[in-house]
């Protein structure tokens, strides 16, 4: 995508727009998703849930964030579309990636950390997505996720990351 003026991408995108908003957290990160999920508008809009999470244990993610939302939320599937009005959430040792076909998942490398990695779901947002793509950066001290909004915000989407305090 070309680099546009603030006013070039704002007249680009439309009310029927389908945004994609990728939400990277680390491990510590559940109250801070918690806490956003609470406001998260509904609409036209995808919300992707990337939380670095053990590999080897099952994750309570879904049945945890749906006590506090009134978006539908499930766990990210191979293939399945990537529907607008629901929250979705990456599985435990599996990066995903968006397509036009809809959800990648892949298998990491045992020595591949983080897991899932931010900047891998970020990366496919903005290249599918462009100026309808956000990601959102919640808590830790880690640069997983740096590189990706890079990519988002040079296709003209929008980032958003939580103040230390």
């Amino acid at each position: 995508m070309d680099a546009k003026t603030k006013t070039d991408v704002k007249d680009t995108i439309s009310e029927s727009d389908h945004f994609v908003v990728g939400i990277g957290s680390s491990a510590g990160g559940i109250e801070a998703l918690q806490e956003l999920i609470r406001y998260l508008p509904q609409g036209n809009i995808t919300y992707i849930v990337c939380q670095h999470l053990s590999p080897s244990h099952a994750s309570m993610l879904v049945e945890i964030l749906a006590r506090d939302s009134n978006i539908p939320i499930e766990t990210v599937e191979e293939g399945v579309a990537i529907e607008p009005n629901k929250i979705f959430v990456t599985p435990p040792n599996c990066h995903v990636e968006v397509s036009e076909q809809g959800f990648i998942l892949v298998t990491p490398d045992k020595e591949a950390l983080p897991k899932p990695n931010i900047n891998k779901l970020f990366n496919s947002i903005a290249h599918q997505f462009g100026p309808c793509g956000v990601g959102i950066i919640l808590s830790g001290t880690g640069s997983d996720g740096v590189i990706g909004v890079a990519s988002i915000r040079a296709c003209g989407g929008i980032n958003i990351a939580q103040s230390p305090d």
